[in-house]
């Protein structure tokens, strides 16, 4: 397994990613810029709606892949 590249567009990539976290938390924005974000900060609130997000996820696809099969 082959590790990223260092050099000079670490910094870039690594302040492109803050940006990215730091609009989604302040803006309220997406779900994954929430779970990030907020797993990042290790606020409780993140965590929980990650597993909330996760878990609706799997009952979705459960329920899709059963009804795709025909009820079986």
């Amino acid at each position: 397994m082959r590790f990223a590249r260092r050099g000079r567009a670490d910094w870039r990539r690594s302040l492109g990613g803050f940006l990215i976290l730091f609009g989604a938390r302040l803006a309220g924005g997406c779900t994954s810029g929430h779970m990030l974000s907020g797993i990042a900060q290790l606020a409780l609130s993140g965590f929980l709606f990650g597993a909330a997000a996760f878990a609706t996820g799997v009952l979705t696809a459960s329920l899709l892949l059963k009804r795709a099969n025909g009820g079986n």
